[in-house]
């Protein structure tokens, strides 16, 4: 392992000869530093040059200051710079040839560290370890002809559920906004729902829906579903028949904006479908099962169908037609499967995109977790998931609030163990800690040439394992 003198020493040797070539006649590669829009790696091979630029992994803000260390863990001397104001470290070394292994940290944002990537220029994208506050807008409205639909059978609920629609990834904190309360004749109901019930006799309905959402473009919609209680105080009996859809397109909310007067407009029986999964058996160690249709309307977001699930007892669903307002939509279909209803892993995820109805839609296989972790010693390995293309390895520590990010690490080099570098302070904290390591099938994935947002785009299926140890 040759230490910084050594390192340098061979640089000044080659002072004198054009950029192009390093001592032997080997070629540089050293294109303009370029950063790749949500992170991703491009521009070539690693010969003499690495330009890292880091952002934030949720606005893609350039993050200032933020430390890079271009080194594996036994490396006593690596390479070590500081982001400048565009966010950018730079690096030129005779000896910085081939795959590399690149860690990044910034206060407030949870460490990264890509092992074996091998592109001259590399955007990393950090993950904050503040609980995030996204700015929302309130929207309020009804439901077009709700006062002169049917009231349902004795012990039965008309419910509309009103919703808007999510952004990119699903567990981006603008899609879990939450909503306040209204009373429904001695009832507490959401106020993002209408109803219609026979209480004692007497017809009773609402639809003056309020709705806490996220500023942007947007489309606003309700899904009508007939809940049949069975007459009984439990739930666990109740079963939900869709009755119709209703929508309200082009919506674009400031923050703190308060919009008034919107009317939801139902498509009906003329604008409703069905649509048809095949699923295989989960798993090994999964037994919940569940299949959802996303309408996928461009910049304005997606419209998750949670009422309109997929089970193995329940293949064919209805669904909103694209036809009318939806004309312009298309349908991404997703799979997911994990331990059980109350246990998130292992689990296992499957997405069919661009999905035309008409025909069965056949998920095919699922991709099977890792298994069998170690962290032994302070080395970290685990058993790859078959047919997957890339694995990724999250530390989580468990608080009050949910789990935290301590660490992010990308594999690209397809390891299986790996080592992290000595930094201090270290960002992984000590006690108890989660060990989450995530598979990813992406059809040609080339680990020298991606963008992030692209491989979430073109991914096809996603599995996770987790283990918890002590540190």
């Amino acid at each position: 392992m040759q230490t910084h003198w050594q390192r340098a020493w061979v640089v000044l040797a080659c002072v004198g000869l054009p950029l192009v070539a390093a001592c032997g006649g080997e070629s540089v590669n050293n294109p303009d530093p370029r950063l790749i829009a949500g992170g991703g790696a491009g521009d070539g091979a690693i010969k003499g040059a690495l330009h890292v630029y880091v952002i934030d992994g949720m606005s893609g803000a350039p993050i200032t200051g933020a430390a890079v260390r271009v080194g594996d863990s036994a490396d006593t001397a690596p390479l070590t710079g500081t982001t400048d104001s565009a966010g950018l470290a730079s690096f030129k070394d005779g000896q910085l040839k081939g795959p590399q292994t690149v860690t990044a940290t910034a206060a407030t944002y949870a460490a990264s560290t890509w092992v074996g990537a091998n592109a001259a220029n590399l955007t990393i994208p950090l993950e904050s370890t503040q609980s995030p506050q996204p700015a929302t807008a309130k929207a309020e409205g009804t439901i077009q002809g709700w006062d002169t639909r049917p009231a349902p059978a004795a012990g039965h609920l008309l419910l509309a559920y009103i919703g808007y629609s999510y952004v990119e990834p699903f567990d981006a904190p603008e899609n879990t906004i939450p909503q306040g309360t209204q009373d429904f004749f001695g009832v507490t109901l959401p106020t993002n729902l209408c109803a219609k019930a026979v209480i004692g006799g007497t017809e009773r309905k609402a639809c003056n829906w309020k709705l806490n959402t996220r500023t942007g473009k947007q489309i606003h919609w309700a899904v009508v579903i007939d809940l049949d209680t069975k007459n009984t105080t439990d739930r666990n009996d109740d079963t939900i028949t869709v009755v119709d859809y209703a929508f309200l397109l082009d919506q674009n909310l400031a923050a703190n904006e308060n919009k008034t007067g919107e009317v939801l407009v139902p498509v009906g029986s003329a604008g409703m479908t069905s649509a048809t999964v095949a699923l295989q058996t989960a798993p090994t160690g999964m037994t919940a099962v569940v299949g959802l249709p996303l309408i996928k309307m461009g910049d304005s977001g997606d419209i998750a169908l949670a009422f309109t699930p997929f089970g193995s007892s329940t293949l064919t669903q209805p669904v909103p037609a694209l036809t009318g307002v939806l004309a312009s939509a298309t349908y991404d279909f997703i799979a997911h499967a994990k331990a059980d209803a109350n246990t998130a892993f292992p689990q296992s995820t499957i997405w069919k995109r661009g999905v035309a109805l008409g025909s069965t839609v056949d998920f095919g296989a699922w991709l099977p977790q890792p298994t069998s972790f170690s962290t032994t010693g302070g080395t970290y390995s685990f058993a790859p998931a078959a047919e997957a293309s890339l694995h990724t390895v999250k530390f989580l520590q468990e608080g009050t609030s949910g789990a935290t990010v301590a660490w992010n690490v990308g594999l690209l080099d397809g390891s299986t163990s790996f080592t992290l570098p000595a930094l201090s302070p270290s960002p992984l904290p000590t006690g108890q800690l989660n060990l989450r390591v995530e598979a990813l099938t992406v059809p040609s994935f080339d680990a020298e040439e991606f963008e992030i947002d692209t491989l979430r785009d073109a991914a096809t299926r996603h599995s996770a394992g987790q283990l918890t140890f002590t540190r």
